[in-house]
């Protein structure tokens, strides 16, 4: 695993572009990961309007998601439809189903990731940010959840988060 620390915004941007461009000439099929928050969507805009993403062979896996409606303003997955509006898109993003109870959209998370993602299959890029609390992945510092073999689970934020219930890949996903 490389990791790789941005200063600025537009860093990551021409970073993140070039990497893409060089996946894609390199493989048939990619697989991303990008956490939620504010940053991902400064990427999606810019992917969108540069038309970045070749949607033939992408797909786009949310890194954790808030556990709202996805017409919720608080809904990463949500955004990231709207922002797209697009159904090319819609088909290859692979985002973390909230509609289902707390437990059956965990379930179903871990489940297609597990069907999507073995040794010779891994994510090729993740995008994570990080938090002031040092969380990442909506796994936070003070949150004692047992990761074990899944590769999706639920948290718990801590205040001063407007929504508790996450759900977020775990970082035997992230290091596949």
């Amino acid at each position: 695993m490389k990791i790789t620390n941005f200063s600025t915004i537009q860093d990551l941007i021409s970073y993140a572009s070039s990497q893409l461009d060089l996946l894609n000439l390199q493989k048939e099929n990619l697989n991303i990961a990008i956490s939620g928050g504010k940053t991902p969507f400064i990427l999606f805009d810019y992917w969108k309007q540069n038309n970045t993403i070749d949607y033939s062979k992408t797909k786009i896996w949310q890194v954790d998601e808030r556990y709202v409606e996805e017409n919720s303003e608080l809904s990463n997955g949500g955004q990231i439809l709207r922002l797209f509006d697009d159904n090319n898109f819609k088909d290859n993003f692979e985002r973390i189903n909230t509609d289902l109870p707390y437990g059956e959209c965990i379930e179903d998370y871990d489940r297609r990731l597990n069907e999507s993602f073995n040794k010779e299959n891994q994510l090729d890029i993740v995008y994570l940010g990080f938090g002031t609390d040092g969380h990442f992945a909506s796994l936070f510092p003070r949150d004692n959840t047992k990761f074990g073999e899944q590769l999706a689970i639920g948290t718990l934020a801590i205040e001063p988060y407007p929504v508790e219930k996450r759900i977020t890949i775990t970082p035997l996903c992230i290091n596949l």
